[in-house]
């Protein structure tokens, strides 16, 4: 299994890559903190899952995410600190899965 990690922060990267890592033993995890370098990741290892910070400083992650829905049939997750519903029932509606 390949899981793509897309954060901002380092160590939310690395706590999730822990994470992922000790759930499944033989994943191999990839991270960047941007979301234009996520994009061509997607293409090339092909990962199985991404998740995803709602929160890119590159690019916004709306984009990214419909990007990655035109580019592959990848599953995603949202990943977000923040409380804020209308923004995350936006990201919801506009990306459905495939």
């Amino acid at each position: 299994m390949k899981v793509l990690v897309i954060d901002r922060d380092r160590k939310t990267r690395r706590k999730v890559s822990h994470f992922v890592q000790q759930q499944w033993l033989q994943a191999q995890v990839i991270d960047t903190g941007e979301g234009q370098r996520g994009l061509r990741l997607v293409e090339e290892p092909a990962p199985d899952l991404v998740l995803l910070d709602m929160e890119l400083p590159d690019t916004a992650s709306f984009e990214i995410l419909r990007v990655m829905r035109d580019l592959s049939a990848t599953w995603i997750v949202m990943l977000t600190g923040r409380n804020q519903a209308a923004e995350n029932a936006r990201f919801l509606e506009e990306a459905p899965m495939l």
